[in-house]
């Protein structure tokens, strides 16, 4: 009953100072109830009414998320004309020193003089003309094997049958078709080639013979028996003999892979 009549007491406290002190004041008389916290609550209600109007008007507030409650604030029609006075002032005396140097200069990025284009056109120069510079190369050393392997090639019918374009290389595609270009060399057509049908022009006797055969790397390579003729079976095998000759694996026998080097031998002439 007494807690009843001591809430009534605080209902009637002006609002603002509910907000503030009411539990503080409900939880000392929990803890302790009694007549004198009633009577104590009678004089405050007549206190806060009477004696301190702050309390009497409400307190306007506005929630942040940040700081809690701040009062409210809004400047007068003075405060904001007196800002904008001084705003347009600062403005103006941050425009006027980026536009004058301390010489009365204008304030350019990149130029001493103020022109319209940074770098001047001259338009006869931009126009277009013909190229008046020849660019001349040395002339081209020619290859010291060419003549030699030309020779080479006339001397050793088998080579100048298989360089069907004639550049003194035996390319890969040459290499492939060999066999067919072999058998054209077949003059007596039985099947196999002797020294002479592969360019021998000796005496005839075994030793001119083998060294002949023996000595022209295509010869040796097309030879694998080293019986001093090229069978029909060798002939087949053409292109695998002459791919053991190309010793950089480029795909094509060129000249020196192709003409013997031996002491005394041929040697490509300097020019």
């Amino acid at each position: 009953m007494m807690r009843r009549v001591y809430l009534l007491v605080l209902r009637l406290h002006p609002a603002a100072f509910r907000e503030r002190f009411g539990e503080e004041m409900l939880e000392i008389f929990e803890n302790a109830p009694g007549l004198g916290l009633l009577a104590d609550g009678v004089a405050s209600l007549f206190r806060q009414w009477v004696l301190r109007p702050e309390f009497r008007e409400p307190i306007a507030v506005v929630a942040s998320p940040l700081f809690g409650t701040i009062d409210p604030y809004r400047p007068g029609p003075a405060a904001l004309f007196q800002g904008c006075f001084l705003t347009a002032v600062f403005l103006s005396i941050v425009a006027a020193s980026i536009g004058q140097g301390g010489r009365a200069r204008a304030f350019l990025i990149g130029v001493h003089q103020p022109r319209p284009v940074v770098l001047g056109v001259d338009r006869e120069s931009a126009a277009g003309s013909d190229l008046d510079t020849t660019v001349r190369f040395g002339d081209v050393p020619e290859d010291p094997w060419r003549p030699i392997a030309a020779a080479y090639f006339r001397f050793i019918r088998v080579l100048d049958a298989m360089d069907l374009d004639r550049d003194l290389v035996i390319s890969f595609s040459e290499t492939v078709t060999a066999s067919v270009a072999l058998r054209r060399l077949d003059s007596n057509r039985d099947g196999s080639l002797s020294a002479e049908e592969c360019g021998f022009d000796g005496d005839g006797s075994e030793l001119h013979l083998r060294n002949f055969m023996g000595g022209n790397p295509v010869l040796a390579a097309l030879d694998s028996d080293h019986d001093g003729q090229i069978s029909a079976g060798e002939i087949r095998n053409s292109a695998m003999a002459l791919r053991g000759l190309d010793r950089n694996g480029d795909g094509r026998l060129t000249a020196d892979e192709l003409i013997p080097m031996r002491g005394g031998g041929l040697k490509p002439a300097a020019n």
